[in-house]
């Protein structure tokens, strides 16, 4: 039997949300700056950023004292320009990602069977991955995401209208139109005894293929909070990037962590083979320093980060 209850609460406008917030403690000092703020941004969306600033345990939701409304809007605004900055730099890894994991499966494919199989559909193909029925589950979704891109690629659209066999666009039209967590899926489940999943990892600047691989799906986990503009910065991540066991020269030293500041550290690792590294990592340490009384350790940051020599400019 469900302990399960029907859901209690009604819809409240602008007026009844500001209220409550004034008998929950928070401190407004202008009402018409609340009201246009959420006005234009929920308080379903606002709201967890609140729960820093409430009483641990209380049933009322209460304010610790002296909490203002600006206090939360601070943390909003840095959460927003951190997920855009963040956002900006892993399209210059994915857009480099995609580009490289179908180059080097198409450049593999010629080289061991040319003219025996159309090459460039070398994804469709159960022997370059590890787990044939995830291979069968990825390919269906792949067929899915990319008939649905006939309404926004012309590419795509020229292609089903022109040709056929085979049923699917070649890897380099198809990869274009994938969602990034499954072009992660598809690199994981890659089998490492043919080398392009190794030519990959040594592209981007690591020797273990399956630590890019756990890299890019913790990149695509932060990629979609980025996307859907959920809150990031104290974000628990249930999935952690795996620290490398052989040196790969300048990396950042940091211990497993749920929070942000380990995801941050492989993206920024990543951008070096993309020629974006300098300028994420100026414009990373420029936000912090804008947002100076942000807590930084609840995002994993250590209390000495900028002294190692990753973060040095």
């Amino acid at each position: 039997m469900s302990d399960k209850i029907p859901f209690p609460k009604e819809h409240k406008n602008i007026e009844e949300q500001i209220q409550q917030l004034l008998e929950r403690g928070l401190i407004i000092e202008d009402k018409n700056e609340v009201r246009k703020f959420l006005f234009n941004v929920s308080y379903a969306r606002v709201k967890p950023y609140m729960f820093r600033y409430q009483i641990m345990h209380d049933s009322n939701h209460g304010f610790n004292t002296s909490t203002k409304w600006e206090d939360i809007v601070y943390v909003y605004e840095f959460d927003a320009e951190l997920k855009h900055l963040l956002f900006k730099a892993i399209e210059k890894f994915e857009v480099a990602f995609r580009t490289t994991f179908s180059y080097y499966y198409s450049e593999f494919e010629k080289l061991q069977f040319p003219e025996k199989r159309p090459i460039a559909w070398w994804f469709e193909y159960d022997t370059y991955f590890k787990k044939p029925h995830l291979h069968f589950e990825h390919c269906e979704h792949l067929k899915s995401q990319v008939k649905r891109s006939k309404q926004t690629d012309p590419q795509i659209r020229n292609y089903f209208k022109k040709y056929d066999p085979p049923k699917n666009p070649p890897s380099w039209f198809s990869f274009e139109n994938l969602t990034f967590g499954l072009i992660s899926k598809l690199y994981e489940n890659a089998n490492t005894l043919y080398y392009p999943k190794k030519e990959i990892s040594k592209h981007f600047g690591i020797l273990d293929p399956d630590v890019l691989a756990s890299w890019v799906h913790c990149i695509s986990l932060v990629r979609n909070i980025c996307a859907h503009h959920s809150r990031l910065w104290d974000s628990h991540f249930h999935a952690i990037p795996t620290i490398p066991k052989k040196n790969i020269g300048n990396f950042p030293r940091f211990t497993k962590s749920h929070r942000l500041y380990p995801n941050i550290c492989v993206l920024l690792y990543l951008l070096k083979s993309t020629g974006h590294f300098y300028l994420f990592r100026s414009e990373l340490i420029n936000l912090i320093r804008k947002y100076s009384e942000i807590n930084i350790e609840q995002m994993g940051f250590p209390i000495d980060w900028l002294t190692d020599e990753f973060w040095i400019e």
